[in-house]
């Protein structure tokens, strides 16, 4: 945090913070590691990389209209819920996966929401990854949860580990291929 960053510099220890809200600051931390560590070249050929990989989804994800994208709910935590609104970088991990994130209209990062917002949402897919089996019955047992489609229709997604997409960095990439690959329409 910034206390224990200021704390090392009044000791004269080089600090620095990098913040990973957004892809954009990802990667302008992966350029500045590269200058500190004299691995520029090594930092580069990762941002062509994870910029290269961006803009093959983006391209994929152009023939499926908004509108027909599934929409996902992300839960984070339960008793309330809590969920990622249009700040959080999942909401963008979301879209680059094909899906729309149902609280991307919510101006925070996250936040506790009620159980009728979510319906009013109507979520096609509850993406919790990590989510103890026994939180998901729960859920699925709580009263009007089994109106939800995604409900319904099993696609409560848990078995992803939550660090490929709560954690932004070079795995994080690997969390949307796997998302791209749950959130293609079933057979």
């Amino acid at each position: 945090d910034s206390h224990a960053a200021e704390r090392l510099r009044e000791l004269n220890i080089h600090c620095e913070l990098f913040p990973a809200r957004t892809f954009e600051e990802y990667f302008s931390t992966l350029e500045r590691l590269g200058k500190l560590l004299g691995k520029e070249s090594e930092a580069h050929r990762e941002i062509t990389a994870g910029c290269a990989r961006i803009i093959r989804w983006e391209q994929a994800n152009r023939s499926t209209p908004p509108d027909k994208r599934p929409r996902v709910l992300v839960i984070i935590g339960v008793s309330p819920v809590v969920t990622a609104g249009k700040q959080s970088f999942l909401t963008r991990m979301i879209e680059l996966a094909g899906g729309r994130n149902c609280a991307a209209e919510v101006d925070r990062n996250y936040f506790r929401c009620s159980f009728e917002q979510i319906q009013l949402w109507q979520p096609e897919v509850i993406l919790a990854p990590g989510l103890p089996s026994t939180q998901v019955r729960t859920l699925e047992q709580s009263p009007g949860w089994s109106s939800l489609p995604a409900v319904r229709n099993q696609r409560i997604l848990t078995d992803i580990d939550a660090d490929l997409l709560y954690r932004l960095g070079p795995r994080s990439f690997d969390g949307i291929e796997l998302l791209r690959e749950k959130l293609k329409p079933q057979e």
